[in-house]
């Protein structure tokens, strides 16, 4: 019978091990390279972002310095004007029901209007060309208003301004074309568009609005 050489068989044993343990070895550092090179990788991008961010600013700096030069035209002060504009658009053309987090009518879109139409008249009267174009009197009978009666909603939908004149004072002078969209519970809806000219202020104050409805 012939005899096993059990020392053969721990050698090549350890050469397995010896194996076994070095691939882990090789595949925890590979791995762990790998990502090493994914997060450098990450990083280079991230930076290089960045970098075109900030060239991309610079450019439009240096554009808007250029134009403000030659024109005097400011054209952050432009974008700063039309977010001005467009909050009050948005205040005045847009008349909802307003509801509570239970979906439960709080305010009806002809409520809603009503408030809207008091503080744009107590703010620039009632002879406004706004007031008489745009936010005739919501006229209630018998305890019904018509808004409500007929389920008449409003949306500001978006705008496009241009500068018409910078006074010395640092007031900036606009017209804008503003579109908003009308609708009821019916499916019903109109698109409209109207020309808007106001000012704003140096110190941001909306001065002057004026309406004008669009005919094709």
């Amino acid at each position: 019978m012939q005899r096993i050489n059990y020392k053969i068989i721990f050698i090549f044993a350890g050469f397995g091990l010896l194996i076994l343990f070095g691939g882990f070895i090789y595949s925890k550092v590979t791995l762990s390279s790998l990502e090493s090179a994914i997060a450098n990788q990450n990083a280079t991008i991230s930076s290089l972002q960045s970098e075109y961010a900030l060239a991309v600013t610079k450019k439009q700096d240096e554009e808007n310095a250029n134009v403000k030069a030659t024109t005097g035209l400011d054209m952050s002060r432009v974008a700063k004007d039309d977010g001005i504009a467009e909050n009050f658009f948005k205040s005045v053309l847009t008349w909802n029901d307003e509801t509570d987090g239970n979906g439960k009518v709080t305010k009806t879109a002809g409520q809603v209007y009503d408030d809207m139409r008091a503080d744009f008249i107590k703010t620039y009267g009632e002879n406004n060309s706004f007031v008489t174009t745009f936010l005739p009197e919501n006229r209630h009978v018998a305890g019904q208003n018509y808004i409500d009666a007929f389920h008449v909603n409003s949306s500001y939908e978006n705008m496009e301004s241009y500068v018409k004149n910078i006074s010395s004072d640092g007031t900036y002078s606009y017209l804008a074309f503003v579109n908003w969209s009308t609708h009821d519970d019916t499916g019903n809806e109109v698109i409209s568009e109207c020309v808007f000219s106001y000012q704003v202020d140096a110190d941001g104050n909306f001065l002057n609005p004026e309406a004008w409805v669009l005919t094709y």
